[in-house]
């Protein structure tokens, strides 16, 4: 019953992992496209 719960939590785990990056990312570019002075600026 273990291998079986393990087998599904990990890629569980790593999809949620991966829709934070995702999600995190298009907040990250969503911020740069409405301020892009914050680019340019040094």
């Amino acid at each position: 019953m273990s291998k079986e719960k393990s087998g599904v939590a990990f890629p569980t785990l790593i999809a949620f992992a991966v829709a934070g990056m995702a999600f995190a990312a298009s907040m990250i570019l969503a911020y740069y496209a409405t301020h892009p002075q914050r680019i340019t600026r040094q």
